[in-house]
């Protein structure tokens, strides 16, 4: 967090003798800190109990700074685009998902994890709906970093594991 401050604090000094290079490189570092920030909070949010709170025109990154719920809006025809490009995809999800992080700026990544929280938790009710939660301890160096949590329908199931961690520099 520090390191975050830091450079808040530095970008704010360069900014008033117009660096332009430095402010891009700035924008770019903090904007790649809040994106994982909050796709570490959408897999958190669509693996915990209950439903998940997912504002209508939120799919996408959403950078105003008024309360989500503010009617707004929404830009329909993009989101039917995407899911039906993501959809239309014959890769790998696991491929598709690596290329649509690389090009994170375009918020197609947090529209496939949503798509597919939203999938795994409806095509596995007895988990979401009626299993059980337990939290997990990360060992390691970044452990404080982590939240991590078993989620389960009986003892036998197969147990669906969620790990995922709160990015500071």
């Amino acid at each position: 967090m520090l390191q975050v401050r830091g450079l808040a604090v530095e970008v704010a000094g360069r900014l008033l003798v117009e660096d332009v290079s430095f402010t891009v490189r700035a924008r770019d570092k903090i904007g790649l800190v809040g994106a994982h920030n909050s796709l570490s909070q959408l897999v958190l949010k669509l693996a915990s109990p209950g439903v998940p709170d997912i504002y209508q025109g939120s799919e996408l990154w959403d950078l105003s700074l008024v309360d989500p719920d503010n009617r707004r809006p929404v830009d329909f025809e993009t989101r039917n685009r995407i899911l039906q490009e993501v959809r239309d995809d014959q890769k790998p999800r696991a491929e598709l998902a690596r290329e649509l992080y690389q090009s994170w700026p375009d918020g197609r990544i947090k529209l496939f994890l949503t798509q597919s929280g939203l999938r795994t938790r409806r095509d596995n009710p007895g988990i979401f709906g009626d299993g059980e939660y337990l939290p997990l301890e990360p060992q390691g160096n970044r452990a404080e970093r982590l939240v991590a949590l078993e989620a389960y329908r009986t003892q036998r199931a197969r147990p669906a594991i969620l790990g995922t961690c709160r990015t500071t520099s």
